[in-house]
């Protein structure tokens, strides 16, 4: 396998945690549909967690580049596993950055 495929799939396995997971967009999108729809909530399964937004775009990737095979398939399958740590790391880094700015902010 080549590794500008493996980095590409953990580069979507971040986006997509941080497209799901943090930036709260698909809950955005659900209630502008309920709201469209004059309904109380709308529920989109496919688009609500990251494990199955990372899993399909990888897949989606993979079958483009025809690098789909059990090797890359196990490979996609470990970094849906991993989402929670990513959006935990994900979320350890943000706070890091604010501590950072708060601290310069101070002495300045």
């Amino acid at each position: 396998m080549n590794s500008k495929i493996l980095i590409d799939l953990i580069l979507i396995q971040i986006i997509c945690v941080n497209i799901v997971d943090i930036s709260g967009v698909v809950s955005h999108i659900e209630n502008a549909i309920a709201r469209s729809l004059k309904l109380k909530s709308v529920s989109i399964h496919l688009i609500e967690c990251s494990y199955c937004v990372t899993h399909w775009c990888c897949v989606i990737y993979l079958l483009f580049n025809g690098a789909l095979s059990l090797n890359t398939y196990a490979i996609v399958l470990v970094l849906c596993f991993l989402t929670s740590v990513t959006k935990e790391v994900l979320w350890t880094v943000r706070d890091f950055f604010i501590y950072i700015i708060r601290l310069v902010n101070r002495l300045f």
